[in-house]
């Protein structure tokens, strides 16, 4: 359940009507800034979207996350141990309450590869999240759902921006902090980045930037990076971004783009579709808030186009930042579209699979000729051995 009001009391009263109506089963909800469901979207005054499923030999058990300090450390409490047949844990999450980032750096060891999807709840201010969760309102923490069994599983990470400016490396940073990028000072290196780009996108870049961190070591491209907010920290020049970078990360510039946004979202979804074809049950979809009316125009967008790519219900929130698998890590996201798809039935294949994008052809000429040459090969008379 996904529930958008201004008052705390009224989420609890929906939540809770919700969990009763719902009866058993694996009930979680959340407070948000607003929800999507069947192609439409809303993120102002009240709404409430659900989403539910009742799939043989899906196995859904339900959790809330909490964290305990002590002087010397914090422990996030309450994580179910992993099953042999879990795909995919769910996590919605508390902003003010709960270490998102950290969690997201240790997520492969507490869940030993487990992947995750899901989001931060967008709240007013602190103690304003509210969670259902076992019929229970609880505050803080987050509230999740360990989903295995005979389900099939795809996630994808659609990107509201696209990298422009070159490719840098990271060569001093602490914590939150970037403070060099090949060598200059990261404020420095930002301004320079801007000053070198055509005039089209630097109007794009003058609207505000944000930094991707790739995720592949190899050549990344739209899609390949985890992207953090960032703003200029202090007189020495350094960024202080939404997540830890470490030294020897390969970053690169964004810019919010909506063309490009819409493109990568109808690409992945169409890709996501001729997957798994009549498998495909429904999906969930955490959406940045600042896509819809300020990307688009339309807080229906992400909703409307999941909903005609994918032809099943499609339900979800808008968020602060997203949380999906990118390689072989759980990320924190800004400004994207974060999807579960989930597929069931007797011919589903059990188990999680991340959505990839179509390889770009940057040299279009060099693959003509490389197919003209295998063509001619292909017309040659057959020699004396067989090729």
């Amino acid at each position: 359940m996904f529930v958008a009001a201004e008052d705390p009391h009224a989420v609890e009263q929906a939540l809770a009507a919700g969990g009763e109506a719902l009866g058993g089963g694996a009930v979680v909800g959340v407070s948000s800034a607003g929800v999507v469901a069947s192609g439409r979207g809303t993120d102002e005054g009240t709404a409430v979207a659900v989403w539910a499923a009742r799939i043989p030999e899906m196995v859904a058990r339900p959790f809330h996350l909490d964290v305990v300090a002590s002087p010397q450390e914090q422990r996030i409490v309450g994580l179910p141990g992993r099953r042999r047949d879990d795909v995919i844990a769910v996590l919605l999450a508390d902003p003010w309450t709960f270490p998102v980032s950290e969690f997201a750096a240790h997520a492969q060891t507490l869940l030993t590869g487990l992947p995750v999807v899901g989001a931060v709840a967008t709240g007013s201010g602190r103690r304003t999240t509210r969670f259902l969760q076992g019929g229970r309102i609880r505050e803080g923490g987050a509230v999740g759902v360990m989903i295995g069994g005979r389900v099939e599983v795809s996630t994808l990470v659609s990107p509201a921006c696209r990298p422009v400016g070159p490719a840098l490396t990271v060569t001093d940073a602490e914590g939150f902090l970037v403070k060099s990028l090949a060598g200059l000072p990261a404020v420095q290196q930002s301004q320079e980045v801007v000053a070198a780009l055509d005039p089209a996108e630097r109007s794009l870049a003058m609207r505000g930037m944000l930094l991707g961190v790739a995720e592949t070591s190899a050549d990344p491209g739209v899609g390949d990076f985890a992207i953090h907010e960032f703003e200029a920290a202090d007189e020495r020049g350094a960024l202080q971004t939404a997540a830890p970078v470490p030294v020897g990360a390969t970053v690169q510039f964004h810019v919010l783009d909506q063309s490009a946004a819409d493109e990568d979202l109808h690409v992945m979804l169409e890709g996501v579709a001729a997957r798994m074809g009549g498998r495909l049950a429904g999906a969930l979809m955490f959406s940045s808030s600042g896509r819809g009316r300020a990307l688009f125009g339309s807080s229906d967008h992400d909703s409307s186009v999941a909903h005609m790519r994918l032809e099943v219900p499609v339900t979800g929130m808008f968020t602060t930042a997203e949380l999906g698998p990118m390689g072989q890590r759980l990320c924190v996201n800004r400004q994207t579209a974060t999807m579960m798809a989930l597929g069931a039935g007797r011919h589903a294949v059990a188990g999680f699979h991340a959505a990839t994008r179509p390889r770009r052809v940057e040299d279009v000429a060099a693959m003509d000729g490389e197919l003209q040459e295998f063509l001619a090969r292909m017309g040659e008379p057959p020699g004396d051995e067989a090729t």
